[in-house]
C-alpha cells in the first residue's frame, strides 16, 4: 500500500464531499431554527471560526504531521496517544451514526423490503473493500462525484424556483436569541466541527507550503455555502413543515412538481445523497484505522479492516432504533460532546505545543552562545 499522496484538488474534492454527507442530519437545524434555517450556517460558521484558526496554527508549528502525530509531537508520547484513542472512538462514532442513518434512510424511503442488516453489511462492506485498494485510489472518485452533485442540485433548483414562496422566511430573525445560539452551536459542532477529519490528512498533501490553510479554508467556505442554499430551499418548498421532517432536504425534493417525464430525479437525488454518506463513513473509517496504527505503531492498517468494520457495523444497528432518537440525541447531547472533542482537545494539544517551544527555545539560544 502506497504512501497516501493527495493534490490540492484531491484534498478539497474529498472534504467537499465529507462535508455534503451532513445532509441526512439536516432536521437537527430546521427543527430548532425553522424558518431562519438558511441563516445557520453563517452564525455556526463565526462560532467555528476559533476551532478552524487552532486547526491551521497546529498544522503549521509540526509540518508533515497528521492529526494523531501532532497528538504526539505536542503533548508527548502517552498523553498524545491518549488524544489519539479518544479521536479514534470519536471517528467510529461519527461512522456509526452516519451508518445507522444511512440504514434508515435507505429502508424507510427506498426499499422497505430489505432488511436493514442486510444493507448495513453492504454498506460497511464496501467501504472496507474500497479501503483494501488504498485511499490514493478512493481520492480519484471524488471530484466526478463531486461535480455530478452540484450539477444535480443545480437542476433541482432551477425546475424547483416556480413553486418556491419567499413569505415561508418572513420575518427574518424575529425569534428568540437563545434559538439562534442552540442552533449555530449544532452547526458548529456537528455539521462544520466534523471536518476535523481532515487534520487526518494533513501532511500527505503534495502542496506544502499552506496547502492544508488554504484547502481547509476552501471546504469550510463550501461546506457554509451548501447549507445555507440546501436550508433556503426547503423552507421555501416545505414552509413550516421543514421543522416537523426528519429527513427536511429529501421531502423538500419530493414535494417539486417534476411532472411525469422526470419522475426519475428524485431517485438521482437519493443516490447523490447515499453517495455523500458513503463518502463520509468511509472518511470517518479511515480516520479509526489511522489512528489505531499510529498507536499501535503498526505499518499496514488492513489487519483492522474487517474488527473495525465489524465495531461499525454493529454499532451502528444498535445506536438507535428509529431517526426520532437520532434526532433527539443530535439536537440535546451531540453538540456537548462533539464540542469537547473538536473544541477542547485542539486547544489543549495547541497549549502543549506552545509549551514545548517555549521550553525549547531556551535550550537552542543556549546551544547557540555556546557555539
Amino acid at each position: 500500500m502506497k504512501e497516501l499522496k493527495l493534490t490540492q484538488g484531491q484534498f478539497i474534492s474529498v472534504g467537499m464531499c465529507y462535508m455534503m454527507g451532513s445532509i441526512l442530519h439536516s432536521a437537527f437545524v430546521s427543527g430548532v431554527a425553522g424558518r431562519d434555517a438558511w441563516l445557520i450556517p453563517l452564525f455556526g460558521g463565526l462560532m467555528f471560526l476559533p476551532v478552524f484558526a487552532v486547526c491551521v496554527i497546529l498544522v503549521k508549528r509540526h509540518p508533515g504531521k497528521d492529526l494523531f502525530g501532532i497528538n504526539e509531537a505536542a503533548l508527548g508520547p502517552v498523553l498524545g496517544r491518549v488524544f489519539s484513542l479518544v479521536y479514534a472512538l470519536f471517528f467510529l462514532v461519527i461512522a456509526s451514526l452516519n451508518s445507522s442513518e444511512l440504514e434508515h434512510f435507505v429502508a424507510e424511503n427506498l426499499l422497505p423490503e430489505t432488511p436493514i442488516v442486510f444493507i448495513t453489511v453492504v454498506t460497511v462492506g464496501t467501504c472496507c473493500y474500497g479501503l483494501t485498494k488504498g485511499f490514493n485510489t478512493i481520492a480519484r472518485l471524488p471530484m466526478v462525484v463531486l461535480i455530478t452533485g452540484i450539477a444535480v442540485l443545480s437542476f433541482e433548483l432551477i425546475i424547483s424556483a416556480s413553486q418556491m414562496d419567499f413569505g415561508n422566511i418572513l420575518p427574518v430573525l424575529a425569534r428568540e436569541p437563545v434559538v439562534y445560539l442552540r442552533s449555530g452551536h449544532i452547526m458548529s459542532a456537528i455539521s462544520l466541527g466534523e471536518s476535523i477529519a481532515m487534520l487526518v490528512f494533513a501532511g500527505k498533501l503534495r502542496q506544502k507550503k499552506n496547502g492544508f490553510a488554504k484547502g481547509y479554508a476552501v471546504i469550510i467556505g463550501y461546506s457554509i455555502l451548501y447549507l445555507s442554499i440546501t436550508y433556503l430551499r426547503e423552507t421555501l418548498l416545505l414552509g413550516r413543515l421543514a421543522e416537523y421532517s426528519m429527513l427536511p432536504s429529501f421531502d423538500a425534493v419530493r414535494m417539486i412538481n417534476f411532472g411525469a417525464s422526470l419522475s426519475s430525479t428524485e431517485s438521482i437525488y437519493s443516490l447523490m445523497m447515499m453517495t455523500f454518506s458513503m463518502f463520509r463513513i468511509l472518511v470517518s473509517f479511515y480516520g479509526v484505522l489511522q489512528a489505531l496504527k499510529h498507536i499501535l505503531r503498526l505499518e499496514k492498517y488492513k489487519s483492522l479492516l474487517l474488527p473495525v468494520g465489524a465495531l461499525i457495523a454493529v454499532y451502528g444497528l444498535k445506536i438507535f432504533d428509529s431517526p426520532t432518537d437520532s434526532f433527539y440525541f443530535g439536537t440535546t447531547t451531540a453538540p456537548f460532546v462533539w464540542a469537547a472533542v473538536e473544541f477542547v482537545l485542539p486547544l489543549i494539544t495547541l497549549i502543549g505545543s506552545l509549551l514545548r517551544g517555549f521550553r525549547k527555545s531556551p535550550a537552542a539560544s543556549g546551544s547557540v552562545a555556546e557555539a
